[in-house]
């Protein structure tokens, strides 16, 4: 009948209306979406650039400490060298001041005592 007809055209009607209204509100979430897509891939971009840069700066500065590292090596090395040659030159002082004493004693002169290590000697 034609009241049934009109009661199913314009219940369709609603339902097309309420079809029409959610696909809207979903239109809108996608595209809410979308943008809060985008700006999370900005936010990542920036983050890895950040990240980059402090890798970069934790190989110079890994790269800085080693070489200080080899630098300090290289200096202790030659302080010990240093130490090694004061010690010889001390150790021969010792043997020439020595000789001197025994020298005077074969010669029958006065001997006289070596000096205080780091001191002068006596008069």
């Amino acid at each position: 009948t034609l009241e049934e007809t009109s009661a199913a055209q314009a219940q369709a009607e609603d339902s097309a209306e309420q079809l029409r209204e959610k696909l809207g509100f979903m239109s809108a979430e996608a595209a809410a979406a979308s943008e809060a897509l985008e700006a999370a891939e900005k936010v990542t971009t920036q983050l890895q650039s950040r990240l980059d840069a402090v890798s970069c700066e934790a190989v110079a500065a890994a790269e800085a400490r080693d070489g200080a590292d080899r630098q300090a090596l290289q200096l202790q090395q030659k302080l010990d060298g240093l130490s090694a040659e004061v010690e010889a030159a001390a150790d021969m002082r010792e043997q020439v001041e020595a000789a001197e004493c025994r020298a005077a004693a074969a010669a029958g002169g006065p001997v006289a005592p070596p000096p205080p290590p780091g001191g002068t000697p006596p008069p």
